[in-house]
């Protein structure tokens, strides 16, 4: 092989990892909120609700994400690009009950998504502002009870696989608010009596803007929309990234302290001696590289 042959490869075989990183987004989620959060210091996640949902499913799944809340918080660009100028993530969750939000806000909201390329999805009834609108190729119209149930029309990946009927594996309720739109440009992936409740419109080759609609109380009850968000989020950021607990064992002992000892005479256990210690618990763990919680 000639020396510049040899030359060519090296080149292409530093390149390749650089040009698949740079297609990469990042793994990680902005979930944008208004004042859902009911703790002022934004530690306790509690209350119920589909903010509260959303983040248990989110911490379950193993999905990487930051929280903006709108009442505390004044939106800034770095909120969505890193000191380098790249995007900070591959997808914002957008929850914002607000009927509008300010320009600036807006032309935030447009630039991350169309510049940066950080895909969009809205849920529910958060699709009031007009820029969110204009992102998903939808029109807001109103909203109102309805009896019908959200059904596949188009084949998909955010609902590939799950039931027709998506309203199945949850509660039986006769009616629940129903989010009404008119289509401006998505593709229509779900429909309720020919409203549209589940689209996607892509922005670019690698941006998309989805939207999953129903009643915000209540659609996060059914299991095949929990597992069309999932979807969602992997259909945005363009990949998916999960946790292997395969031949793992989660060891661990509780109160380490027995101070009922000290007052309950029929509840004594026979302390370990050094030895037994040494021997049954630190050179097996040291053995299987395995670590012991004590709680």
């Amino acid at each position: 092989m000639s020396g510049r042959m040899i030359g060519f490869v090296l080149l292409l075989v530093a390149l390749v990892p650089k040009m698949s990183a740079a297609q990469l987004k990042p793994y990680r989620v902005l979930f944008v909120i208004s004042d859902q959060w009911k703790d002022p210091r934004s530690f306790l996640v509690s209350g119920g609700g589909e903010f509260q949902t959303i983040v248990t499913m989110f911490k379950s799944w193993g999905i990487p994400f930051d929280i903006l809340r709108l009442d505390q918080t004044q939106m800034d660009p770095n909120h969505f690009r890193d000191f380098s100028g790249h995007a900070r993530y591959g997808a914002i969750l957008w929850d914002v009950p607000d009927e509008s939000i300010s320009e600036g806000d807006q032309a935030i909201v447009t630039h991350a998504v169309q510049k940066l390329h950080i895909s969009l999805i809205a849920i529910g009834d958060r699709i009031r502002q007009p820029v969110i609108q204009q992102l998903l190729g939808i029109r807001y119209k109103n909203e109102h009870m309805n009896s019908a149930h959200p059904r596949q029309t188009a084949p998909s990946f955010v609902l590939r696989g799950l039931a027709a009927d998506l309203h199945q594996q949850g509660p039986d309720l006769i009616s629940m608010r129903r989010v009404q739109v008119d289509v401006t440009g998505a593709k229509i992936l779900a429909d309720a009596d020919g409203s549209p409740q589940v689209t996607e419109n892509e922005i670019s080759d690698d941006t998309r803007a989805i939207w999953i609609g129903g009643d915000i109380d209540q659609m996060l009850l059914y299991q095949p929309l929990r597992t069309a968000l999932r979807r969602a989020v992997t259909e945005a950021i363009g990949y998916s990234l999960t946790k292997s607990w395969s031949k793992t064992i989660v060891l661990t002992m509780d109160d380490m302290g027995n101070a009922q000892n000290a007052w309950l005479e029929h509840w004594h256990y026979p302390a370990l001696t050094e030895e037994q210690i040494r021997h049954s618990l630190i050179e097996p763990l040291q053995a299987h590289h395995a670590v012991l919680s004590l709680n």
